[in-house]
């Protein structure tokens, strides 16, 4: 963030074509709490609003004058405010109802003097004046702030989501602007000018060279001639060859078998990748015909291995010389405006331009001029082109200690649920191998123009996508202790060879839940409840759902644990229980969004639901005394899910009166949708099952 000025807020990013022509044009009045006057006037044009929040559209220009005037970090503090996307020249800001204020032309926003960048002390990073390198901890603890520190311009190292914090290499300006805008930060690092240069970098020798590769690949194809044989990818900027093993029974030919693509150091730095992607080439050379499990994938798949798609950057990287001149390089080594280097993890076409990539040729992010203009990344892009058969992708960087799937230029979700659930269950079990932790790539922040957007992106609609994931290795540094070295490599062959044999069918991953696993359905050791505070207790505690659950004695009784809106854990981790319905649940959204699961009402007409693609419609003028339910049981990003989600007065009691019956769970195994109707056949005020009429759907 180097000289940025008033009116550099964040580089460009997330395309949202949806936007454009949909608000109206308002103005936003910042003012501080207590004071009349404004502090900063934008012109701003609603997007969207519903019960909670209110979507804008801001210029860039107005932005950064929002920016020139606040610390951002400071007002997410204060205010439920987040920028939740960004494109050329504007931004996307949701933010909640109740803090602003409706006026004659727009709408007021009211902060504490905190928020002000002109509170904020800078006396104590001034010792790092002067600094050409530091290693900064940022403290970000959500996917928004991530992103805004991702536009920053500083070249991001790692993310740990445990802690909450981001560890990012830049200047004394970075820091200053990280700083200003309100972050907790701290130099865990540092390297002035003279010092780094005065200790030249070598790769420690367990770490491979550009030069080994290359001759490790033709030895490897020597001693495995009838299942191994080197392949160019194409040319580097500057006319290096990118090699690759093609491992398969028949090597020579090309069979009609499922394919696997697999590749490492898109980043020069990244040095392990290397490690990791050699590793399995030699796994499955040399246990090809005494390990069966590797004979088998050998002969019944075509498996393409790429070690080294920058081999420009790895060569300069490999030959020291401090910070900037060798040791961290990331891009590759084509002169650009003012610089060197295109982040080739950046330059795929697939929504390029967007958020967490930069125009500028001095960014470490620098995404290039146009999409695929550097040769390494449109040498991955030729090669996927003419084989139309491959069906997965893993793409492996350095570290972080995750297993990372599309997409990353938005925060949606993928929007197939099946390729969806294919990317989280494969994700999850990679992450089974590797103790990683499995996230779409976007829960880190925003990046676009990424290789693993690009693969699966390009090809969604196809009858089998290209399935993809990045693998981001663990260890504290691009270099980790060479100790690390043999377990990374094993535990990630290990997980590779799974994904490799899911090549033939990914989608026979999916797993339909069904109500006979509901007795281990909240056996583990996070789970969450949610629902209306109201109703919560009766439905739950009357209606033994949660006394059933906790029979095995594994699993404590959820009442107290509810909430009526999920928060960004729960939207990620654990089995969820939605428990009430759309007449007393105020988060009916989020069963749209996590079951997709909608509904359509008009009183005492008809009630309809939609789900798994199918309409369930009641006549309501038939069953005038009768509540609903729905009882649904299935899996949804990475988590199980069980909606007892009821209309009418005891719809959602009567399910779960159902459920606290045991024999309920077999009786209907084959099924995972199920309707409900009750009726108070003796007017006791209370639900007894044999009241209780059940619909099924597979």
């Amino acid at each position: 963030m180097k000289s940025r000025g008033v009116l550099t807020f964040l580089t460009g990013v997330l395309i949202l074509s949806a936007v454009s022509g949909m608000g109206s044009t308002s103005v936003l009045h910042v003012k501080i709490l207590g004071e009349a006057e404004d502090i900063v006037t934008i012109q701003c044009e609603k997007i969207s609003e519903d019960d909670f929040f209110i979507t804008l559209k801001f210029a860039d220009v107005d932005m950064a004058l929002f920016e020139h005037y606040f610390a951002i970090a400071r007002v997410y503090e204060v205010t439920d405010f987040c920028i939740t996307g960004a494109g050329q020249n504007y931004y996307i800001l949701r933010v909640r109802k109740e803090c602003l204020k409706e006026v004659q032309n727009g709408y007021s926003l009211n902060l504490s003097r905190s928020a002000l960048k002109e509170t904020i002390d800078t006396t104590q990073i001034t010792q790092y004046q002067g600094a050409s390198l530091l290693e900064i901890r940022v403290h970000a603890r959500n996917k928004h702030l991530r992103t805004f520190v991702a536009n920053m311009d500083v070249d991001i190292a790692s993310v740990n989501l445990d802690e909450g914090y981001m560890t990012v290499l830049g200047s004394y300006e970075n820091l200053l602007a990280l700083h200003l805008s309100g972050f907790e930060t701290e130099v865990t690092d540092m390297s002035k000018p003279g010092k780094g240069e005065a200790e030249p970098f070598w790769l420690f020798p367990e770490y491979y060279t550009y030069p080994e590769v290359v001759s490790e690949l033709s030895q490897i194809e020597t001693d495995h001639p009838l299942i191994a044989e080197v392949f160019s990818l194409g040319l580097s900027y500057e006319g290096r060859d990118i090699p690759g093993l093609k491992i398969s029974d028949n090597v020579g030919i090309n069979e009609p078998e499922p394919e696997a693509f697999i590749c490492a150091m898109h980043h020069a730095r990244e040095a392990a990748t290397v490690n990791v992607a050699m590793y399995i080439i030699n796994y499955l050379t040399d246990n090809y015909g005494t390990d069966p499990d590797v004979t088998y994938l050998v002969d019944n798949r075509e498996i393409y291995i790429v070690p080294i798609v920058n081999p420009d950057g790895k060569v300069y990287d490999d030959s020291g010389g401090g910070p900037g001149a060798g040791m961290f390089w990331r891009k590759n080594r084509q002169p650009c405006s003012g610089g060197i280097g295109i982040d080739l993890n950046r330059n795929y076409s697939y929504q390029w331009g967007g958020s967490g990539s930069s125009g500028s040729c001095t960014s470490e992010i620098f995404r290039g001029y146009s999409p695929f203009d550097a040769p390494e990344s449109a040498a991955v892009r030729d090669f996927l082109l003419i084989h139309p058969d491959i069906t997965v992708l893993l793409t492996y960087h350095s570290y972080g200690s995750l297993v990372l799937w599309p997409w990353g230029y938005t925060y949606d979700p993928i929007a197939d649920p099946a390729n969806r659930q294919v990317h989280e269950l494969i994700g999850q079990e990679y992450a089974s191998y590797t103790g990683y932790t499995p996230h779409q790539g976007s829960h880190l922040y925003l990046a676009s123009g990424t290789t693993d957007d690009w693969s699966y992106g390009t090809t969604q609609d196809d009858d089998i996508p290209i399935f993809s994931w990045t693998i981001e290795l663990e260890g504290s540094s691009f270099y980790p202790s060479v100790s690390l070295l043999p377990d990374m490599c094993a535990q990630n062959c290990e997980a590779a060879l799974y994904v490799i044999e899911c090549a033939d069918n990914p989608y026979k991953v999916l797993q339909q839940i069904n109500f006979s696993k509901i007795s281990e359905f909240f056996n583990t050791y996070t789970f969450f409840v949610v629902g209306n505070n109201a109703y919560c207790t009766d439905v739950l505690g009357t209606g033994k759902i949660a006394f059933g659950l906790a029979e095995s004695g594994t699993t404590e009784n959820p009442e107290g644990r509810t909430h009526t809106i999920l928060t960004e854990i729960e939207h990620s981790a654990g089995n969820l229980l939605i428990v009430g319905g759309p007449a007393i649940n105020p988060v009916a959204d989020e069963f749209n969004r996590l079951c997709g699961i909608t509904y359509t009402h008009d009183p005492g007409v008809s009630f309809e639901i939609f789900c798994e693609g199918e309409s369930l419609y009641l006549d309501l003028t038939q069953y005038p005394n009768e509540d609903i339910c729905i009882i649904y049981v299935g899996m949804e990003n990475l988590r199980n899910i069980m909606l007892v989600w009821g209309y009418g007065w005891r719809g959602s009691y009567a399910g779960s009166v159902l459920m606290g019956d045991t024999t309920t769970w077999q009786t209907y195994q084959e099924y995972h949708l199920l309707l409900l109707r009750w009726i108070d056949s003796n007017a006791d005020g209370l639900v007894q099952i044999t009241e209780i009429t059940v619909e099924k759907y597979r």
